[in-house]
């Protein structure tokens, strides 16, 4: 994660997940691989459930960004890494998003559109399919991965709704937009009713994915700050 200008979000120190969760990250959650054996789990953490399919659909796994996850999912993921290690995570707000995706730039994407290729994973160059996070394509302005296109990602609308941001590798460049926004359809749960509906997972929807912002430093972990970070 990195800290991003305070001066953009009203004076609040904000630090910003710098790629889509990927599921490095996310299958400690779901499988309980933070848990020695033994040890007692965290209490008041609600785990997802055992997806009966693979969620990630085969499109890769190890560096590549969480799909399928609900709204729930993610929310709870944050609160989760919250317990973990005493930090006050959360998903960003749809204006937040906004601000992160733009960098600082006046316009719709954080670059001209005809240089959107250089940082965005979209249905043209995508080939149909997610890629890994953080790797592939350059960080705008503030460090910041894949706001445009790869996963669109689950933010909170300002009565607490969720709704997904930035478009997918499925969207034209046009739209993957910072303001792009998505809701929850009822397509995305559309599969073989034979497979039981799941509050957690979308059968139908391996383009949405998501990241978290930080509020608070972490209490219960030791942060290694970098160089130009301790100046």
């Amino acid at each position: 994660m990195v800290p991003v200008p305070a001066k953009a979000f009203g004076g609040v120190q904000l630090w910003c997940a710098t790629t889509e969760i990927p599921w490095d990250a996310y299958d400690p959650f779901v499988y309980l691989l933070d848990v020695n054996e033994g040890e007692k789990d965290l209490d008041g953490v609600t785990r997802p459930s055992k997806p009966y399919v693979p969620p990630d659909r085969g499109l890769g796994h190890a560096t590549y960004p969480v799909i399928s996850v609900s709204l729930r999912g993610a929310t709870a993921f944050a609160g989760w890494l919250s317990e973990r290690t005493g930090g006050k995570f959360r998903l960003p707000t749809e204006s937040e998003f906004e601000l992160l995706a733009l960098a600082g730039s006046t316009g719709t994407h954080c670059t001209a559109i005809e240089n959107l290729g250089d940082y965005a994973w979209t249905g043209l160059n995508s080939d149909g399919v997610p890629h890994p996070v953080g790797t592939t394509k350059k960080a705008n302005a503030w460090g910041l991965f894949d706001l445009h296109g790869n996963v669109q990602e689950w933010c909170l609308t300002p009565d607490g709704k969720g709704i997904t941001k930035g478009g997918s590798y499925l969207d034209h460049p046009k739209n993957v937009a910072a303001a792009t926004r998505k809701a929850w359809e009822r397509s995305w749960q559309s599969t073989d009713p034979n497979i039981p509906k799941s509050t957690w997972w979308l059968s139908d929807a391996p383009m949405v994915g998501f990241r978290i912002v930080c509020e608070s430093v972490p209490t219960k972990v030791t942060i290694e700050r970098t160089t130009k970070d301790k100046k």
